[in-house]
């Protein structure tokens, strides 16, 4: 009851507490808390055993129940935990009086309010819509006064069920109601509708909840899933990013979805995950790399937002390891899970593309399961996709694709990566590289190079498959001969005129730009190495380069677009 104070002595009476602050509810049992005062309103223990009753002071109902308590000799404090008023208003108060033991003021209550219990029940925070099989966001069931107020003193069961609506409902049903109020965070319905649901509870209205539509499962609606993928089983060090793009719709509008994207097989049940590492290609323009891909670890999960239409395109990245699947000859698909859309940490939906890719892994054979390394320089922005084409339309699934660097993610540390990847083509602007089959009779014709946020793209062809002197027809170089395109000297139109002109000889560099502010100048070495890289303010320069004799690729970004040309210092 509390602790005694010494020194003092109790003088008066102070009523602390009218249940908890509660409204109390008519004729049903409410507390009241008296507590033995000083005259500095301090709580002081009383020195012999002190009746206190409770008597109404304002009100026109009748006060019953327990209306006599002792506060024991020492102690301060008592509290009537079986009190009763049977009318329904504002206004009530009550008076404690000390009728025997010390002498002590009178108290009486603030003026307070006995409500009426709840009568029925009313749905808040319905949701519009959610999708087949995708919990919907939480939502409550009231317990109500006839006023239409909460009775934060219901405690009993509410139990939904379905209304209307042609599927099931799923979830936890019944809950407990607190302070008046049950939560349901955990219903979903398994076929595409429009619903409404009931909530039922002992002695109360029922209510009807607002239509809730349903919409299908998200789905594939269009895929470019490229051909070949580097694989080895049962263990992996030469491994490459491959990327695919795939378009889903029925997703629910203007929702940001966290997704897990890895690899299947055809005997693989649809809620398996899969197998493979996952580069995320995020919209803020960040590439991220998990080996451990879960829905509770921000770095472990990519995130998309939808379209007011429930849309969403956009590219995909994957890794093999040395799972089993990823074993030369085996066709993979490529499985993505998503979670409810609403910050969800379980997977809801899984999709899987319906095209699939033929793992092949590095030979020098002319074998159907061997292919041969591909790398390229060019003046291609950093975070573009490169999709590999084997004809000059475009059309059909690509031979490969793949991400151009620098991405962010440093492949050179990763130590299970092919040796050409890390060395030559890892955290190099402009470059690229893949895996292309032995077997191949058209050589690669087209590479497309694509903006994977803005969706703008260019291209360059080769009408035989052969670009300078690096023919790409059943190829034959395993890991080790790499086909190394150089897209810069083979080159397509730069909007050299928005950049501005660059002339270069043995010693000077000199710039004419269209643009008066920062402008990002690199220079590179043939094997990709950066030899300068610095910030350039104003239109023009002439920089004295010091460069040794050989080949260099020069670079320039600003504002206005970039410009990559390669020169040769004699």
């Amino acid at each position: 009851e509390g602790e005694p104070l010494s020194g003092t002595t109790a003088t008066k009476l102070a009523i602390t507490n009218v249940n908890g602050g509660v409204t109390p509810n008519i004729n049903q049992p409410f507390s009241l808390t008296v507590q033995a005062q000083d005259e500095n309103g301090i709580s002081t223990g009383v020195t012999a055993n002190t009746t206190v009753t409770l008597t109404k002071a304002t009100g026109t109902g009748v006060l019953s129940g327990t209306l006599t308590g002792i506060i024991q000799s020492g102690e301060h404090t008592y509290t009537f935990s079986n009190l009763l008023y049977n009318v329904a208003e504002s206004g009530v108060s009550i008076t404690a009086t000390a009728t025997s033991g010390m002498t002590l003021l009178p108290a009486t209550s603030s003026l307070f309010v006995v409500g009426s219990p709840a009568t029925q029940l009313a749905f808040v925070s319905v949701p519009a819509g959610g999708q087949v099989g995708a919990i919907l966001p939480a939502f409550s069931v009231e317990a109500r006064r006839p006023d239409n107020t909460v009775d934060v003193n219901y405690a009993g069961q509410i139990t939904l069920s379905k209304a209307s609506g042609p599927g099931a409902l799923t979830g936890t049903l019944t809950k407990n109601a607190i302070n008046g109020v049950a939560f349901f965070n955990d219903i979903s319905f398994d076929q595409a509708g429009n619903y409404t649901l009931n909530a039922n509870a002992s002695g109360l209205a029922s209510a009807l909840s607002s239509e809730i539509t349903i919409s299908s499962a998200p789905t594939i609606t269009s895929e470019i899933v490229p051909q070949f993928i580097q694989g080895v089983a049962p263990s992996n060090n030469t491994r490459l990013p491959y990327a695919y793009w795939v378009s889903i719709g029925n997703l629910i509008p203007n929702k940001t979805y966290r997704y897990i994207n890895q690899v299947v097989s055809s005997t693989d049940s649809p809620t398996t995950n899969g197998a493979g590492n996952v580069i995320f290609v995020n919209a803020s323009g960040d590439f991220t790399r998990s080996t451990s891909p879960s829905f509770t670890d921000p770095l472990a999960y990519g995130t998309f937002t939808t379209s007011a239409n429930g849309t969403f395109a956009g590219w995909f990245m994957t890794e093999a390891t040395g799972n089993a699947r990823f074993t030369p000859g085996n066709d993979v698909y490529f499985r993505i899970r998503l979670n409810d859309g609403n910050d969800g940490t379980t997977p809801v939906n899984w999709l899987t593309t319906t095209n699939s890719a033929r793992v092949i892994d590095f030979g020098d054979n002319f074998l159907p399961n061997e292919g041969t390394a591909i790398r390229a320089t060019s003046g291609d922005n950093p975070k573009s996709m490169v999709i590999l084409y084997d004809n000059t339309t475009g059309t059909g699934n690509p031979i490969y694709a793949t991400s151009v660097e620098n991405t962010g993610i440093d492949f050179s540390v990763i130590t299970s990566y092919a040796p050409f990847y890390s060395n030559f083509v890892s955290g190099v602007p402009g470059s690229w590289g893949g895996i292309i089959p032995n077997l191949n009779n058209q050589g690669i014709r087209l590479i497309k190079v694509q903006n994977p946020f803005t969706g703008s793209s260019k291209q360059y062809q080769s009408a035989d498959g052969v670009w300078g002197t690096v023919d790409t027809r059943n190829p034959d170089g395993g890991l080790d001969n790499v086909l190394v395109l150089d897209l810069i000297l083979i080159g397509i139109e730069e909007p050299t005129a928005i950049i501005g002109k660059i002339e270069i000889d043995n010693r000077f560099i000199n710039l004419e730009l269209m643009n008066d502010g920062q402008t990002k100048l690199e220079i590179y070495n043939v094997i990709g190495q950066p030899v300068i890289s610095k910030e350039i303010y104003g239109s023009n320069h002439k920089i004295d380069h010091q460069l040794k004799a050989g080949t260099y690729i020069i670079r320039l970004s600003n504002d206005k677009g970039s410009l990559t040309r390669k020169f040769f210092v004699r």
